[in-house]
């Protein structure tokens, strides 16, 4: 559970100790460890941590602070678009895949991708660094290793 989660649980019970209030801390603990994440909660999280207010990451990110707000709230028919999240990511300075995926806006063809770090890490790289001759070039080294391997794989069929 993230430590924003503890909060708003906390002022939800007006700073009450919940066991002064009888209600069962495992049990409690337990529902709220079972709650949903959600992209809500996520971006408030992100934008916390980057000590930025509402109307500071609403600029950033060129929307309303407003919208951000009912965004952050979860409120039904605020889940913004892709570029949107695009946008927000780059404010945020995080990996705009990961709020993709949270916002359910992944294209299916990009899910394998996105579950692999390594993968993720090799193309925020080569988007940074590449040049479309160093495209061509990684094109053909995953073409010859291919190649490679395929026979490899005949040779020992063979034998």
């Amino acid at each position: 559970m993230s430590q924003c989660q503890y909060e708003m649980l906390y002022s939800l019970f007006s700073g009450q100790k919940l066991c002064d209030l009888g209600v069962d801390f495992n049990s409690t603990f337990a529902i709220l460890q079972s709650m949903e994440v959600t992209f809500g909660l996520t971006l408030r999280e992100l934008r916390q941590k980057k000590g930025m207010t509402l109307r500071t990451l609403a600029e950033a990110a060129g929307v309303d602070f407003s919208y951000l707000s009912k965004i952050e709230n979860d409120r039904v028919g605020y889940l913004p678009g892709a570029e949107t999240i695009r946008d927000i990511a780059e404010a945020l300075e995080v990996d705009a895949i990961e709020l993709l995926e949270l916002a359910n806006k992944l294209p299916p063809e990009l899910a394998t991708l996105a579950g692999s770090p390594k993968a993720r890490r090799f193309f925020q790289r080569a988007r940074e660094i590449a040049s479309p001759k160093d495209w061509d070039a990684l094109l053909d080294l995953l073409e010859s290793r291919q190649s490679a391997r395929d026979t490899t794989g005949k040779k020992r069929g063979a034998e």
